[in-house]
C-alpha cells in the first residue's frame, strides 16, 4: 500500500510551482493520494477562475480518480470553501481525517488550526498575505523565492516558533494518536518527540509546492520526505529522507 501526501501548492497565486506539480502528479503511482490543504489559493482568486485557468490540474485529478486511486481532500485556510467541497465531493473533502499505518494512528490536518494569528486575528493574516503578494510583484518572483528560501533557513535554525506549534499539536493529540501528518508551515520535516508522557510522537510535514517542492511518500513501513526539484527543462531528481515505522515499532517492542 503506497500513499502520497501533498500540500500548499497555492494554485492561483504567483508563488505556485504549478507546472512542476502537474508534471509530478502525471507520473505518480500510488493507492492513496492525500491533498492536505491550501492546494488552491482562494485568497487570490475565486474557485471558478481557478477551474477555468488551471484545467490541466483538474484533468490530472480526474485521470487519477478513474485509475482507481483513492483521493482525499483536506481543507486548508486558503481553500476551505463550500464550492470546493461540492466540486470534490468524490474526494472525501473534510478538515481532518485519520490514517492507520503499521499499527500507528496518524491524525491528518492542514495545521492552520494551531496558527495563533489565524485563530485570533484572521484579518491580520490576510493583510500580511496581501503585502507578501505586493512584495513579490515589486521585486519579481525569482527574488521573492530567494528571500523565501533564506527566511525558511532562518526559521529552521531558530526553532522556537516551530517547537511551540509542535507542543500544542502533541498536547492535543498524543492521548489518541501516535503522530500527525500536517502542513501549513511550508517547512518539510520529520520530527520525533520522546518524553515521559508518551513513548514517541511523530511529526511529519509535507512542505509545499511554492518553493520547497516536497511531498511525503509512505510505502512498506517507510515514510520518505522527497524533494522534487527541476534541474532542467525535462529532468527532475529526487532526494529522500526516510523514517522507517517498522524499525521504530520493533525497537519499541524490544524495550
Amino acid at each position: 500500500m503506497k500513499s502520497i501526501f501533498v500540500s500548499d501548492s497555492h494554485i492561483g497565486s504567483e508563488f505556485s510551482s504549478y507546472e512542476e506539480l502537474c508534471a509530478f502528479l502525471e507520473d505518480i503511482e500510488c493507492d492513496k493520494l492525500f491533498l492536505i490543504g491550501d492546494i488552491f489559493d482562494l485568497w487570490v482568486h475565486k474557485f471558478s477562475y481557478i477551474r477555468n485557468h488551471y484545467k490541466r490540474f483538474f484533468s490530472i485529478l480526474r485521470e487519477l480518480y478513474f485509475k482507481g486511486i483513492e483521493i482525499h481532500f483536506i481543507n486548508g485556510n486558503h481553500d476551505d470553501n463550500c464550492e470546493v467541497n461540492l466540486y470534490f465531493k468524490n474526494f472525501n473533502p473534510k478538515s481532518e481525517t485519520v490514517l492507520e499505518l503499521e499499527g500507528n494512528y496518524f491524525k491528518i490536518i492542514h495545521g492552520h488550526q494551531f496558527d495563533y494569528l489565524i485563530k485570533n486575528v484572521g484579518w491580520v493574516t490576510r493583510f500580511l498575505y496581501w503585502l507578501q503578494n505586493l512584495f513579490a510583484w515589486i521585486v519579481g518572483m525569482k527574488a521573492y523565492k530567494w528571500f523565501g528560501m533564506t527566511f525558511s533557513k532562518v526559521v529552521n535554525k531558530n526553532t522556537y516558533l516551530l517547537d511551540v506549534v509542535h507542543e500544542a499539536v502533541k498536547k492535543e493529540y498524543e492521548e489518541s494518536f501516535d503522530g500527525v501528518i500536517f502542513a501549513h508551515s511550508h517547512i518539510p520535516e520529520f520530527k520525533i518527540i520522546e518524553d515521559n508522557s508518551v513513548d514517541k510522537f511523530y511529526f511529519v510535514n509535507t512542505g509545499d509546492w511554492v518553493g520547497s517542492n516536497t511531498y511525503i511518500e509512505y510505502e512498506d513501513g517507510n515514510f520518505s520526505l522527497i524533494d522534487y526539484t527541476k534541474t532542467d527543462d525535462t529532468t527532475f531528481h529526487y532526494t529522500k529522507e526516510c523514517l522507517n515505522l517498522r524499525v521504530e515499532n520493533e525497537a519499541k517492542q524490544d524495550n
